[in-house]
């Protein structure tokens, strides 16, 4: 798997091999030079071993490289309400959505208090994605060992074992209202999209959506602190309005926002009409 920003790249299959019989020999042909890391499974039964080895490939063979299997970790932690709000902690769901696609996306056990185990951890670089916390609440921090990691992802490793989780939610999201207009007249059925400034369009946490009513309005609650571009869409089908390539040839009709926690601020939006979308 091509190591890249964010551990993205190619599938795994595009640079596979299955294992050669018993000798645990393996090879995999056509590798252009790059860096990358080798990911291994092993299943059996209810048993599954994993490794995880970063490699270097020049313009020569790279020969020898040892992949030594071993058992996923249990990582454990807790969730936390800024303010210290009564708060139903079984509604949450928790999920490790793995950037290269491979280690797979563990989830959470959660239990009333808070408290959760996520099982079969592999070796990897993660994000934590938190859903069905209620509106106007956002996910304000991950913290792993005493740093951040809602940004840079959380790195698994057998090699240091990680100290627990915490994560803390907070009721004090900002909100945007607004209205959607074309050529001067409130549009029903407009997409709205709030896109994250780079270097964080990567994180599709940060992403929302809404759909205007009758009267061209929508409301966005509990959204983090940061700065925004809001698109207004007339829906084209088949279009994927997160999509990079489609954001970056209209970012110039998208209309900055600059979030603070509890702040409510009021926008008008001309829509990006179907017919300048299929030019």
């Amino acid at each position: 798997m091509p190591r890249a920003d964010g551990e993205g790249g190619y599938s795994f299959s595009n640079y596979g091999a299955m294992v050669q019989g018993d000798t645990g020999d393996f090879e995999i042909r056509g590798v252009p030079p790059g860096s990358y890391n080798i990911i291994c499974f092993w299943n059996e039964g209810n048993r599954h071993l994993g490794a995880r080895v970063p490699v270097e490939v020049g313009n020569a063979n790279v020969d020898g490289v040892t992949v030594v299997l071993a058992n996923p970790i249990t990582l454990a932690g807790s969730f936390r309400v800024e303010g210290g709000d009564e708060f139903d902690f079984r509604r949450l769901g928790l999920t490790l959505q793995s950037l290269d696609s491979t280690t797979g996306s563990p989830s959470a056990q959660i239990m009333p208090d808070g408290n959760f185990v996520v099982q079969n951890v592999f070796d990897g670089i993660y994000r934590v994605r938190v859903l069905g916390y209620p509106e106007g609440y956002y996910v304000k921090s991950a913290r792993e060992g005493g740093g951040e990691v809602l940004d840079s992802g959380l790195t698994i490793s057998r090699s240091q074992s990680p100290s627990g989780l915490e994560i803390v939610l907070s009721p004090a999201g900002g909100r945007v209202d607004g209205a959607v207009l074309k050529e001067q007249q409130p549009i029903k059925g407009a997409w709205v999209v709030l896109v994250p400034e780079p270097p964080y369009r990567d994180r599709e946490e940060l992403y929302s959506m809404r759909v205007t009513d009758a009267f061209g309005r929508f409301s966005l609650l509990g959204l983090p602190p940061g700065d925004f571009k809001l698109f207004a869409w007339e829906p084209v089908q088949g279009t994927n309005y997160n999509d990079p390539d489609v954001l970056r040839a209209f970012e110039g009709r998208a209309t900055p926002v600059h979030i603070e926690e509890r702040q409510q601020q009021t926008v008008r939006l001309e829509v990006i009409s179907s017919e300048e979308q299929l030019q």
